[in-house]
């Protein structure tokens, strides 16, 4: 008996473990507790925007989308880009019943670096 609950045990705890550490890396948050950003884009705004935020997908054409990357978006302030996010423009949703204030925050630092790359 003592040896099936330790050979059940050396394999229920590493795939507990396992399990934790995929659900820690699944959600918005790093295990920092710090909004990741990249995560965040890629799950709300690549199928509009691309991975690269030029907006050239098959959604991003049908809705033209602007480019992240442009000029004009990179001149609007924070605030603008920030209340685009959470409350949604044209044909993109808004964002602010399902982001929080910190995750958007980092989100609009994220669009001014994809101009960087």
């Amino acid at each position: 008996m003592r040896s099936t609950k330790r050979n059940l045990s050396s394999r229920v705890i590493p795939v507990m473990a396992f399990s934790l550490v995929i659900l820690a890396a699944s959600t918005s948050q790093s295990l920092s507790g710090q909004p990741n950003a990249a995560a965040d884009f890629k799950a709300k705004c690549a199928a509009c925007h691309g991975t690269n935020g030029g907006g050239d997908t098959v959604m991003g054409k049908k809705f033209t989308v602007r480019d992240l990357r442009s000029a004009v978006v990179q001149k609007q302030s924070d605030e603008d880009i920030h209340e685009i996010i959470t409350k949604g423009k044209g044909h993109m949703p808004a964002f602010g019943k399902t982001l929080d204030g910190t995750t958007i925050h980092s989100m609009v630092a994220y669009i001014r670096g994809i101009a960087q790359r």
